[in-house]
């Protein structure tokens, strides 16, 4: 459990200096942050559709109410 405490102070340390640790972090950010924009792409288009439907039975009921 020391090594991996000392390997994690290293690494958060480091992290700048070293440049190997730089660029295999910046790969899971770039990864990370397009998988979370098509997941949130996504929920928009379906919330999207929800929308839609709410309004148009809105109108319904409104046509139906006159």
């Amino acid at each position: 459990m020391l090594a991996v405490a000392l390997l994690y102070y290293v690494t958060l340390c480091y992290r700048t200096s070293l440049p190997f640790l730089g660029s295999v972090a910046s790969a899971n950010t770039t990864a990370g942050m397009i998988d979370k924009d098509k997941y949130l792409k996504e929920n928009l288009g379906a919330m999207t559709v929800k929308l839609g439907e709410m309004q148009a039975q809105i109108m319904r009921l409104d046509a139906l109410n006159e």
